[in-house]
């Protein structure tokens, strides 16, 4: 009857063993699905760390492209200055001599200024919706390079918390069912 009774009891320990084994077998596929998600990552950060010097190159375009064209609107601001100063100076010197010469002089200096006020905002105008679709270029290829990179990452990710749910569960089982068996043999 003893006998009998530690056969069971080794018969039991036997498969208990064996689904320790199985759940031992469980956790290195859960190991290796991190070791995989891992990867997965990493590449995910080296993808993200390639795009830092394209986008630092890009801005720095820009930043030399508004730079330049700023450059141009102040020298333009300059000689409108000037201009206006020369102007301004040679109408006072005409009103002395002629009144006609003067009203003259100031039409044809209020056209010029007007002229070069559209060019200025003309030139002004350019330079902003450059600078906004160089943006929006930046932004949407930004977007669109982490979109790409990050689904396979949503991917990778879904499938390691579908296996670890699945090993917890198993997992929770297997303990339950050890549980049950020392339990049974504790009272038999």
């Amino acid at each position: 009857m003893i006998d009998q009774r530690i056969n069971n009891s080794l018969s039991k320990l036997e498969e208990s063993l064996k689904e320790i084994k199985s759940a031992k077998e469980q956790v290195e596929e859960t190991i290796a699905a991190y070791d995989n998600l891992s990867g997965s990552i990493t590449k995910y950060v080296k993808s993200l760390d390639s795009l830092t010097p394209k986008i630092k190159e890009l801005i720095t375009t820009i930043n030399e492209d508004y730079a330049k064209k700023l450059a141009t609107f102040d020298e333009d601001c300059k000689s409108l200055t000037e201009a206006t100063s020369k102007a301004v100076k040679q109408l006072n010197n005409a009103a002395e001599s002629n009144k006609k010469k003067v009203a003259d002089m100031v039409e044809s200096s209020q056209q010029t200024l007007s002229k070069v006020e559209d060019s200025l905002e003309e030139q002004f105008v350019k330079v902003e919706q450059s600078f906004a679709q160089k943006l929006a270029n930046v932004d949407s290829s930004f977007k669109r390079q982490l979109a790409d990179n990050t689904n396979p990452l949503k991917k990778s990710i879904a499938n390691v918390e579908l296996k670890l749910r699945l090993n917890q569960n198993l997992n929770i089982a297997i303990i339950a069912m050890v549980f049950i068996a020392i339990l049974i043999s504790l009272f038999k």
